[in-house]
């Protein structure tokens, strides 16, 4: 009977190896009638859908991070990735198992390949393992994303520069050429406003500035601004650092305590025609042999303003006859407001000065400079009187002082920048003499203003030939 061991040995080999395999090997449950791996296809869907609850919790931990200009790290996006790629295998291994099942002995319930359904039970348990694995990473992220770091220069596209070619090196040699090294230096600066007062906020960026050598650019600024309230270190002599700022109004130079003024005045006649030409386009100027010369007509009514020179511009583009411009030409003398863009794009923009002025006397007192012909020169004693005489100065108690009221009204239109003061001589009696002047767009607007479209005022003025002035209520 020695033949017998060998045999169980076998046997017992046989039956180790094929345990080992029970757990891939479909096999037949006389309680359920059914394969023993569709319950580990239904494990595997359910850990699936777990992984993929974590997943959309992780994805839009991301999102919300990122919309705070931050960015994933490198573990989570390489983690999302490995889910992404891994659901799509177990929806395709599920799809084979789902069909295996399917595919049954001819009246029984044994698979047709025990290779095949082998294979799958094996790969739904190594999946089930996998997933487990995916899942328990996901919860261990602390960090899903990091700041950016803050660009040393911010790159913005910007217009071609016309005209100002010389103004700007007047700037650079005065301010910034001591200012080069700023650009070598990149320091980060992140603060999360969420939830933070005020004060906080200008404690955090006083708290990185004041170590620095900063250059500050403030543009357009209509009233004093108090830098140190919104945490800008004091600038002074002492300091390296600089604050630059554009401004209508030389009163907020005076009020900010600027050290160094410098004054941006209309443009000379070629580089204000060279920017019309710009926005009107070199196709439409030269569609036709007389368009240059009427081009001329129309940029020298902008009178060397950049705003008009640019609005007017535009709207000329594409008009390619001499008789569309002549009535265009004629338009902008006779009807200004009805030109296209002057009410929405330029007189629009233009009345923030006027709006600025917040007194009706002084508003007043503008709007009755436009009844003075274009180009004309006001003698400043004649105006105060003429305003005098409107009744625009009766708040004060004598002639002397409404005087030096309308004085002071002079200025402040002066200082707004909407008429221009000038010392000269008086053709009349031969002294030297203070006069006033309104730009030719600027009277355009103080008209619109005037009349019911501007919605400003509801008075009329009547010019009489003659040169004398009239005023009706």
């Amino acid at each position: 009977m020695d033949f017998v061991i060998p045999v169980l040995d076998i046997a017992s080999c046989s039956w180790d190896c094929i345990a080992k395999r029970a757990v891939y090997i479909p096999t037949w449950n006389t309680r359920s009638a059914r394969y023993q791996h569709p319950e580990n296809l239904n494990s595997l869907r359910t850990a699936v859908e777990d992984l993929k609850n974590v997943y959309e919790d992780e994805k839009e931990k991301v999102d919300r991070e990122e919309k705070l200009r931050k960015k994933r790290t490198r573990a989570v996006d390489g983690w999302i990735q490995s889910v992404e790629a891994m659901e799509k295998e177990v929806n395709d291994l599920l799809a084979k198992g789902d069909e295996d099942i399917q595919k049954k002995c001819l009246g029984t319930c044994c698979p047709k390949n025990y290779r095949a359904s082998y294979n799958i039970g094996k790969m739904v348990h190594g999946k089930m393992d996998e997933v487990a694995l995916k899942k328990t990473e996901g919860f261990n992220f602390s960090v899903v994303a990091e700041p950016l770091p803050s660009p040393t220069v911010i790159e913005r596209p910007l217009d071609k520069m016309v005209g100002l070619d010389s103004l700007f090196d007047h700037v650079y040699q005065q301010m910034w050429r001591r200012f080069s090294e700023f650009f070598s230096i990149n320091w980060r600066f992140l603060v999360t406003w969420e939830g933070r007062s005020e004060d906080e906020r200008k404690e955090a960026i006083f708290n990185v500035l004041k170590m620095k050598k900063i250059v500050i650019l403030l543009d357009d600024i209509w009233e004093p601004l108090d830098l140190f309230a919104v945490g800008i270190p004091p600038v002074n002599d002492g300091s390296k650092s600089k604050v630059v700022f554009t401004t209508r109004f030389s009163t907020v130079c005076r009020d900010m305590g600027a050290k160094k003024r410098i004054e941006v005045k209309c443009l000379e006649w070629a580089e204000a025609f060279a920017l019309f030409q710009i926005h009107v386009g070199e196709d439409t100027i030269n569609s036709h042999p007389h368009l240059p010369k009427l081009a001329e007509i129309v940029a020298k009514e902008c009178d060397g303003l950049p705003l008009a020179l640019i609005t007017i511009g535009r709207a000329m583009a594409g008009v390619k006859t001499p008789e569309e411009w002549e009535k265009k030409i004629q338009m902008l003398k006779n009807y200004p407001a009805k030109f296209p863009g002057m009410e929405n794009h330029l007189f629009s923009r233009l009345a923030f000065s006027y709006d600025s002025l917040h007194d009706e006397v002084v508003q007043s007192c503008f709007l009755y400079c436009s009844l003075f012909p274009e180009d004309y020169e006001i003698d400043c004693d004649r105006l105060v009187q003429l305003w005098i005489g409107e009744g625009f100065l009766d708040e004060y108690d004598d002639i002397k002082e409404a005087r030096n009221g309308g004085e002071e009204i002079i200025a402040s239109l002066n200082h707004a920048c909407l008429l221009e003061v000038n010392d000269n001589i008086d053709h009349y009696l031969g002294e030297r003499a203070r006069f006033v002047k309104m730009h030719d767009i600027i009277r355009d607007m103080a008209l619109w203003l005037s009349c019911q479209n501007g919605n400003k005022k509801q008075n009329r003025f009547v010019v009489v030939d003659g040169g004398e002035l009239v005023t009706s209520q």
